[in-house]
């Protein structure tokens, strides 16, 4: 005997049913909440951007003003500016977000204590004497020079301008605060942290991928520049290589090409259709005396001679 199937009751589904908008409203909301406080955010940070200027901004002036205070370390990472540790600390997470963008996959790194600049020199570029200074690796023109641009209020960006080019060199985050320091609005300084690194976070990544792209374009160009050159026959002159092409008729009616010698040799050469190669001749003029032959053989143009 089969059973008859149970029946919910009418009460039990319709808080189920209400159950179900509910958590469906306060997840949509959550989400809409962080999507909105997140562009809220995005708009405060981008608010903070300065523009792009001549000469630095001064952000830390006891760093600026007592520079012998301070060292200046390079590492494989990153630079430091290293002053007395007791007087000055890192709050997490700008230790946290800093090794997020610099040294993610090494376990052991840590800031210096005492650390007040972070700098991070970009493709082409190394670390000068001290955080703002950012040279090209190679030799620059004499009237290039740098600009900066405030990224956020602890945060500054070095552009390096030649031959009205100008590219992003490196970035400088300003970290920590002195511990004599009293804030009135810690939450207000929490932020402030937060915006700062992810300016800094931001800045690199976006110019990591441009570098990135750039350096696949460059190995795509190659690359297609070798197999070119693979494919090509090697008895072939191409216009890629020769600048100057003839067409000309013989006395039998073949056509030829004459392009110039790609060793620059004062030589002229025919293909040989029963050698299959190009050999070397000397070509004299129709119906020229032998003082003619004799100038035309010792003058030698500069083109390679082949029949069509």
């Amino acid at each position: 005997m089969v059973s008859p199937p149970l029946e919910v009751p009418t009460w039990a589904v319709a808080i189920a049913g209400i159950f179900v908008v509910v958590v469906i409203v306060t997840v949509f909301k959550d989400h809409l909440f962080s999507f909105d406080l997140d562009k809220a955010i995005k708009r405060q940070r981008e608010s903070l951007i300065g523009p792009i200027s001549c000469f630095p901004r001064t952000v830390n002036e006891d760093l600026e003003n007592n520079e012998s205070d301070y060292s200046f370390v390079v590492t494989p990472h990153c630079a430091y500016t290293i002053g007395n540790a007791k007087s000055w600390r890192i709050e997490p997470l700008e230790h946290d977000g800093i090794k997020t963008v610099l040294a993610s996959d090494d376990a052991n790194y840590q800031i210096p204590p005492g650390t007040r600049t972070v700098s991070y020199a970009f493709e082409g570029f190394r670390y000068g004497d001290h955080c703002l200074d950012f040279r090209p690796d190679y030799e620059p023109d004499s009237r290039s020079f740098c600009k900066y641009q405030m990224m956020c209020n602890r945060v500054q960006a070095v552009y390096f301008w030649e031959h009205g080019h100008m590219r992003l060199a490196g970035i400088c985050i300003y970290l920590g605060f002195s511990h004599a320091l009293v804030w009135k609005d810690e939450e207000e300084l929490g932020l402030e942290r937060e915006y700062n690194v992810f300016a800094f976070y931001d800045v690199i990544r976006e110019k990591r991928k441009e570098e990135v792209e750039q350096r696949k374009k460059k190995e795509k160009e190659e690359e297609k520049r070798k197999r070119m050159a693979e494919e090509e026959p090697a008895n072939e002159f191409t216009s890629s290589a020769h600048s100057h092409l003839r067409l000309c008729t013989e006395h039998d009616g073949r056509t030829v090409v004459l392009a110039c010698n790609a060793e620059g040799k004062n030589e002229k050469y025919a293909f040989n259709e029963k050698e299959k190669r190009y050999e070397y001749v000397e070509m004299e003029e129709e119906g020229a005396d032998e003082k003619t032959r004799m100038i035309r053989t010792k003058k030698q143009d500069n083109y390679l001679l082949r029949a069509l």
